[in-house]
């Protein structure tokens, strides 16, 4: 019964949180490297080569993250007479091994030519009650990114089964309120769309932001303006 407990306790995790990433605030590092170059996805930084949430051969791409994606709080502030609006989403590992998380807030330094082995997540928090294909840029009201590489330890978090990262992530109100008026009355829905991917310097020192599996959504949706 012991080993029992003890081989259980192992695989459910500690549930904790290893990682809190503010995302609000811009990369403090310039731009270091030459142009992007991406197939088109999420957002202009993504593509989504064998991703964008179409399924593997009719079930989910088996390279996409083992990580469930739930929306925690809206949070509004007011900061120098302007409101600020952000949006807290959790990324918890669902599998039965660690995993690894980019968790770098200063993306243009995690991903500099130099680093080696570069990984990011690219999040979009999306209205999820208008139509992506009649209104896709009102769509979505707010973007953010988390990098990662060898070369910058600290921009990397383990994750063991169970535990949990939260990334912060802006909000633009403007757009937020602009999407509340195309659902005609309706209460605006907010979700996530979070997608994972590799970052590459092609021959031609160009690079290359390859999407790596599915995209994951968010479990669970907040309303906007939160209450």
């Amino acid at each position: 019964m012991i080993r029992f407990l003890i081989f259980l306790a192992f695989f459910s995790g500690s549930g904790k949180q290893v990682a809190y990433v503010d995302l609000t605030v811009p990369s403090r590092t310039p731009h270091l490297g030459s142009v992007t170059v991406g197939d088109g996805g999420l957002v202009d930084r993504m593509s989504v080569s064998g991703g964008g949430g179409f399924g593997y051969h009719g079930g989910l791409d088996p390279r996409t993250l083992p990580v469930s994606v739930k929306l925690g709080r809206l949070v509004s502030v007011v900061q120098n007479g302007t409101a600020r609006d952000s949006i807290e989403i959790v990324l918890t590992n669902t599998s039965e091994k660690e995993i690894v998380l980019p968790i770098g807030d200063d993306p243009n330094l995690a991903l500099a030519p130099y680093a080696t082995d570069r990984s990011e997540l690219s999040f979009v928090v999306v209205a999820t009650n208008i139509d992506s294909q009649t209104a896709p840029v009102a769509r979505m009201v707010g973007s953010g990114h988390a990098a990662a590489s060898d070369t910058h330890s600290a921009t990397v978090a383990h994750v063991a089964p169970g535990d949990s990262v939260t990334y912060k992530l802006p909000i633009n109100r403007w757009r937020a309120d602009q999407a509340r008026k195309l659902v005609q009355g309706a209460e605006l829905r907010l979700g996530a769309e979070v997608e994972f991917g590799r970052v590459e310097t092609r021959p031609d020192g160009t690079e290359a932001h390859i999407g790596v599996g599915d995209t994951i959504r968010s479990e669970n949706r907040l309303a906007w303006p939160p209450n």
